[in-house]
């Protein structure tokens, strides 16, 4: 069987723990079963040199993003950070459509793989599988989160994502009711193609632009709740307020006293193991 692909993306030393603790989770979880690859912009030298070193198997590919148009001169404001989520789906659409057919976790940086994701992908039926919210502390209003996807790579889905990196920059354009109703920007413009809120349809699957999607619940794959129960989760995804926690160790006490010790824990834990490597 061919190792797993792991495809993420990064364009900033600042992401370098992050990468650093993905890395070594999919290491510990599949070992030479899994195949990380790297899209990349900005990483130091040193950076570049300690993944090659520690994670052989992992594949980077340096990717000039003002050499193909993209505005780096991000300011640190909301417009900024649509900026840095627009950059990743630029990435991961490149990668995506550089890889060959076959199976594919596209997921971002920011996350922890904990256990094997078999279940949900032998046998693969669906072209793309995202992650959608069903518990009542999860920000429901905003039904979906696209921090993580499971291909069946192939031509449509590569049109699907190219697609989705449109959609992104109208959203940007735009403004207004998309990012309303969807959350965030990567999840506006995938609900701008997938047009359903309804989880049925998510559970159950549907037809998009040729693809068939089906939706797993975020708390399998996609979990972001600080949450001491990680017994039936594959992925644990480390958003929002926890990025000045572990980028900067701006300690937000809401965080750390709601059963976020063991996150943060689990976390550094990875991030010591890779540096003792």
């Amino acid at each position: 069987m061919k190792p797993l692909r792991f495809l993420t993306c990064v364009y900033s030393d600042d992401f370098a723990d992050y990468l650093f603790v993905l890395l070594n989770s999919i290491d510990e979880v599949y070992g030479s079963d899994a195949q990380p690859i790297i899209y990349y912009d900005n990483l130091s030298v040193d950076i570049v040199k300690e993944i090659k070193r520690k994670s052989p198997q992992t594949k980077m590919y340096y990717y000039n993003l003002e050499k193909h148009g993209c505005n780096m001169n991000i300011e640190d404001d909301v417009k900024g950070q649509q900026q840095h989520i627009a950059l990743e789906r630029y990435f991961l659409t490149v990668g995506v459509d550089d890889a060959i057919d076959g199976l594919m976790v596209v997921l971002d940086c920011d996350m922890l793989v904990r256990k094997r994701l078999d279940y949900y992908i032998h046998p693969v039926q669906e072209d793309i599988i995202f992650t959608y919210k069903t518990e009542p502390d999860e920000q429901i209003q905003w039904p979906i989160n696209a921090g993580i996807q499971i291909i069946n790579n192939s031509d449509r889905v590569r049109k699907f994502y190219s697609l989705w990196q449109n959609e992104t920059n109208w959203v940007i354009r735009n403004d207004g009711d998309p990012l309303n109703l969807w959350g965030g920007l990567q999840q506006a413009a995938f609900g701008r193609i997938i047009k359903t809120r309804k989880k049925e349809d998510y559970k159950t699957g549907f037809v998009r632009n040729g693809c068939f999607l089906r939706g797993v619940p975020c708390k399998y794959l996609n979990e972001t709740r600080r949450t001491q129960n990680f017994d039936d989760v594959c992925v644990i995804h480390y958003k929002g307020p926890w990025r000045k926690v572990l980028r900067e160790r701006q300690f937000d006490l809401k965080i750390m006293q709601t059963d976020g010790g063991k996150m943060y824990d689990l976390w550094i834990d990875h991030l010591e193991r890779w540096n003792e490597r």
